[in-house]
Order: C-alpha cells, then structure tokens, then sequence
C-alpha cells in the first residue's frame, strides 16, 4: 500500500507539472502573435530614423550658434553695466581720497599728525611708559614689603610679650601636674595590694570554713584546739572588714584626685602649647622697640600711599593710551585701505572695459542663422518617437519570430500532459485496490510505542538497583571515615583550646604592657616629632600633639587643629617626622641601636626647600643615630645630598637593571 501511494502521488505531481508547461506554453503563444499583429503596426515609422536624426543634427547646429549669439551679447551688456558701476564707485572714492590728501598736507605744514605719526607717536610713548610703570610698581611692592614686615615684628613682639607673661606658670604647673599622677598611682598601688588581701584572706576564710568537720587547719593538718576555729575566722573577718572600708574610702578619693590630675594636665598642656607658640616666633622685638618700629611703619606706609598715587597715573595713561592706539591704527589702516580700493576700482574697471571691446567684436563676426525653436522641438520629438518604435520592433520580432516554433511544442506538451493524467489515474486505481484503514494503522502504532517503554521501564529500574546497592556500600565507607575524622578533629579541638587559653592571657598582659607603654612614651613622642618638623619646616610648625587614638595633630597659631587641615605635602611631612620620632623614641626605651632606615618615595608631594631641610636633616641622623639611610625616589635633586646612588632603569623590554653604586 505504501509503495502504491507513492507512485500514485508522483504521477500526480508529473501530471501536474505537465499542465503547468502546458499553460506556459500557451501563454508564450498568444504573446508570439501579440508581437506580429503591433509588428506591422510599428516597421513604417521605425523606419523614419535616419532621416529625422540627420534634421535634428542640423537644428542643433543652428541653435549652438542662435545660443552663441546671445551670450555675447549679455556678456558685453554684463561688462558695459560692471565699467559703469566702477565708474560711479571711483567718482565717490577719488573726491575723499584727494581732501585727505589736502588736509594731510595741511597738518605736515603744521605738524607731522597724519595717522601713520599718531600711532607711531602714541606707540613710542607706551614703550616708555610701560617700564616706569614697572619701576613704579617695583618701588610699591618694595615699600608693601617694609610695612608688612614692620607689622609682623610688632606683632610678634605684643604676642611675644603675652606669651612670656603666661609662660611664668609654666613649670609650676607641670609640677602640680606629675605629683598629680604619682599620687594617682600611689593609689592605685594601694587599692591593687588591698584587692589583693581581701582575695587573699577570703580564700583563707573559706578554707577554713570548708574544714570545720576535720576539726583540723586545711594547710598544715593540725586539729584546732578549743574555740581557735571560731577565733580564727572572727580575725578574718576583722581583717576582710577593715580592708573593704580601706577600699571605701580610696574608691572615693581616686575620682577626685584624677579629676586634679586632667585639670593640672590640661593646663600644663595648654601652657605646652603657649610655650610651642612661644618658640616658633623666635627672636622678636623687645617691648622698647615697638614705639620706634610704630613711628618706622607709618613712614613706610606713606611711601607705600606716595607710590601708589604714582602708579594708578601712569597706569591711567597707559590705559588711556592703550585704548587710543586701536582707533588710531584703524584710521591708519582705513587711509590705506581707501587708497588701495582706488587702484584696484581703476584696474577692475579697465578690465571690464576691455572685456566689452572683445565681446563687440565677437558679436560681429556671429551673424543670424534664423533658427526656429519650435520646429526643433517638434523634429525631437519625432525623433524619439521613432527611436522608441525601433527599439520596440526589434523587441517584437523576437517574440513573433518564435511563434511557429511555439505553437509545435504546445501540441506536443498537450499530449504528454493527456498520456500524464491517464498514468495518475491507473496509480490512483491500483492504491484503492491495497488500502488500508487508518484506524487500524493507529492501533499497531500504539501496541509498539506501549512494548518500548515496558522495556525502557525493565531497564531503568535495573539500572537504579545497581546504583543503590554501590550507593549503600559507598555511605558505610564514608560513615567510618567521617567518625575517624571526628575523633581527630575532637582532640585537635581540646590542644587547641589550650592554647588559646594560653594565647587569650599572653595577649591581654601584652595589650596592658603596650598601654602603658604608649602612656609612658606619648610625650617623649610629641615633643621628638615637633622637634623634627619644626626643623624641616625652618621652624614654622614646631609642635604637635597626639590624641588618644594617636591622632596627629599640629599647633599653628597657638591653636591646635587636626591633620586634615594642612595641605598634602604638609600632611606626608608630618607623617614621615612622626615615624622617625617613634623609630629614636622605641630605640632609645629599648636601648637598641638604630641600624638604618628606608624610606621609599617620601619627597614626591615636598617642594624644593623643603626636601633640602629633609635631607640635611637625615644627614645628621646618619651622623649621629642611624647608620646608614636608605632613600627610594624618582626627584634627580634627591642625588646631590647621597653619598651612594644606585640607578635603576627599563629597557625596551621591560627588563629592569641596577648600575652603581656610584659616589
């Protein structure tokens, strides 16, 4: 049955096919003799084309020349219009022209004030004034310069008078505040020793008290006697009593005394800060001085007053002058600009005079052809006409050519499209002889479909038993595995218990010892860093103070503000003093010796005469505490204070190579 509707739809595809060519055929047909019949139509007037094309080519000749014509003449008209126009402009131009010149002549006659000398004049007199104006502001500044200075002295002198004043405090007031803090350990020692004996004496009493039904002392095995125990434990108690009222009143009088202690460190710091002030002016003048430094700033400001008035006038002339110059440079350059005008008006008007001549006699030499432009227009379109029905013939004759030829295969495809219908009718009658119902094609479809998955089904339930029983197998391995594990893993956890035990103690008595060495080296610390930055900064800040978080902070003006505050530069100086402070400060506790230090990239954000205060002031550490300074930097000024440099350097492949030491 398959095999017949096979071929039963094959014949029907070919018989289809066979009609289709069948249709094409006929369509071709009917166009072939389309093409005859329009054909005969068309071959008269195709045949035109020659003689209308040669009448056209004539046309076109007339009409180049009728176009010639008729541009020489709207050139000579363009031209004649163009001369007189320059014409009428030169009549405008030539009158001004000429009363400049008269009025220049007047003026020379007089006085040489034509518009080239006025700017020549006015530029010799703003090169002489522009350096006066210099020279002027120079003495301004100078004078500026003297009073600021004046003031500053004074200043600094009435600030240098207070400062010395409050400073007279000054060592009363650390005094008070270091038998402040000795007090305030003193106590604190003596609440730790008591602490210590009411632990001390309560563990005792407990003892004691755990032995009552032994009748005998827990330590050294000897039976009490009658009433000891009783007597015993009453003098602890006594004991333990006395202590905690001891406790009582030393909880009591620490908060007051460290309350005295923070306000005599408050104010010995404050008067610290005073004294940091008070270093940082330096050398200032004596109160005696002041009156005559008064009388000198008042000399210096009337200079300063003198100069100015001196310099807003010359500065006025400047100005004035400066705006001058462009209105008498464009007067100048508008003369001349008139006077090339004038030439360049004459020569375009010769030209087109010129121009005029020639097309006249161009003009003459062209004569009328009478050339009509509607007939050229019809000729045209007769032409295309023409060309068309040719191009339109030799289309046709292609088509009309072919039609015997057509209609001889279109006999022929008939006939194989009839012999194609009667095969696909035999096919379709032998299919119907061996056909088969659907319904039952569809039953035998689902009988196999319903045996292949009761097979699928036999093999995956195989296949998950294999997998279950290596599975189960597999668990009791990894089961005595992870209990091995666990006991590992539990005795691990017991040694390392311990030693955080260990680790846990070591730590806090670490962090203690480190607080108080922190407390003991904070103002050793404070007091190297201000000495190293005010010696890099030529004294400008010169003390600095750390917060409780260790926090930097700098003293400028006698107020103390924090890091942030400063510029960058500022900022990584102050950091670089403090980390050689703390480096001398930890040396010097430990009584170690400072080998070297290593500073890599530390004057980048530093200017010039910073670095310079720097490095001479690394110098006399190598001198005097380390022994070798160690400098990483890419500044080339850096070299001149090394005693050794080593040069690193990159070559095109990324390679780096080290060439020294060189001295």
């Amino acid at each position: 049955m398959i095999e017949r509707r096979a071929g039963a739809q094959a014949a029907a595809v070919t018989a289809r096919q066979e009609r289709d060519r069948c249709t094409v055929l006929r369509e071709q047909a009917t166009e072939a003799e389309a093409a005859a019949a329009e054909l005969v139509r068309l071959v008269p007037l195709a045949e035109r084309v020659e003689r209308l094309v040669a009448r056209e080519r004539e046309l076109d000749l007339r009409r180049a020349d009728h176009e010639r014509a008729t541009e020489l003449r709207a050139g000579q008209h363009r031209a004649l219009t163009t001369a007189a126009g320059l014409a009428e402009q030169l009549v405008t131009l030539v009158p001004a022209e000429a009363a400049g010149n008269g009025t220049g002549t007047a003026e020379r006659d007089g006085a040489d004030s034509s518009p080239q000398a006025q700017v020549q004049g006015a530029e010799e007199e703003l090169e002489a004034l522009r350096p006066a104006l210099r020279r002027i502001a120079a003495e301004r500044q100078g004078a500026d310069a003297r009073a600021l200075e004046l003031r500053e002295q004074i200043a600094r002198g009435q600030r240098a008078a207070e400062l010395d004043a409050q400073l007279a405090d000054l060592p009363a007031a650390e005094h008070a505040a270091e038998q402040a803090l000795a007090q305030w350990h003193a106590l604190q020692a003596r609440r730790a020793q008591l602490d210590d004996a009411i632990r001390h004496d309560t563990e005792h009493r407990e003892a004691v008290l755990a032995g009552e039904r032994q009748a005998a002392c827990p330590t050294c095995k000897r039976a009490y006697d009658e009433g000891e125990l009783d007597a015993i434990v009453a003098g602890y108690d006594r004991d333990l009593e006395a202590a905690r009222d001891q406790l009582a009143v030393l909880d009591a009088r620490l908060p007051e005394l460290e309350a005295a202690g923070a306000a005599a460190q408050d104010r010995a710091r404050a008067l610290r800060r005073l004294d940091a002030e008070r270093r940082a002016l330096g050398t200032a003048p004596a109160i005696e001085a002041l009156p005559a430094l008064g009388d000198a700033l008042e000399a210096a400001d009337a200079d300063v007053g003198r100069l100015t008035e001196q310099e807003a006038a010359t500065d006025a002339r400047l100005t004035a002058l400066t705006e001058q110059l462009p209105r008498l440079r464009a007067r100048a350059r508008a003369a001349e600009e008139r006077r090339r005008r004038i030439a360049e008006l004459e020569a375009q008007r010769s030209r087109a005079e010129d121009e005029a001549r020639l097309y006249a006699d161009q003009l003459a030499s062209v004569g009328a052809n009478g050339y009509d432009p509607e007939a050229h227009v019809r000729v045209r379109a007769e032409v295309a006409e023409a060309q068309a029905a040719g191009q339109r013939c030799a289309a046709l004759r292609a088509k009309a050519d072919g039609l015997e030829l057509l209609r001889h295969r279109l006999a022929d495809q008939e006939a194989r499209a009839a012999a194609a219908e009667a095969e696909r009718s035999a096919r379709d009658a032998a299919l119907a002889e061996v056909a088969i119902e659907d319904a039952e094609l569809a039953g035998a479809d689902e009988a196999c479909s319903i045996a292949e998955r009761d097979v699928d089904a036999a093999h995956a339930a195989l296949l998950a038993a294999s997998r279950q029983a290596a599975s189960e197998s597999e668990a009791v391995a990894a089961a005595n595995a992870r209990l091995r594990d666990a006991r590992r893993r539990r005795t691990e956890l017991r040694q390392q218990r311990r030693e955080l035990r260990v680790r846990s103690e070591v730590a806090e008595a670490l962090s203690a010892y480190r607080e108080d060495a922190s407390r003991r080296a904070r103002p050793t610390l404070e007091h190297e860093t201000g000495l190293l930055l005010g010696q890099t900064t030529r004294q400008r800040y010169n003390a600095v103070q750390l917060t409780d978080s260790y926090q930097l902070e700098i003293v400028d003006g006698g107020q103390v503000h924090p890091l942030r505050r400063f510029s960058g530069g500022e900022q990584d100086l102050a950091a670089l003093c403090l980390r050689l402070a703390l480096s001398r400060t930890l040396a010097r506790q430990r009584g170690a010796e400072t080998g070297f230090v290593l500073l890599d990239e530390v004057f980048g954000s530093q200017d010039l005469d910073r670095r310079r205060a720097l490095l001479e002031q690394l110098h006399a550490f190598a001198d005097t505490e380390f022994r070798q300074v160690f400098v990483i930097s890419h500044t080339h000024d850096v070299v001149e204070h090394c005693d050794l440099t080593i040069d690193v350097e990159r070559d095109i492949n990324a390679v780096s190579t080290a060439a020294g030491p060189h001295r």
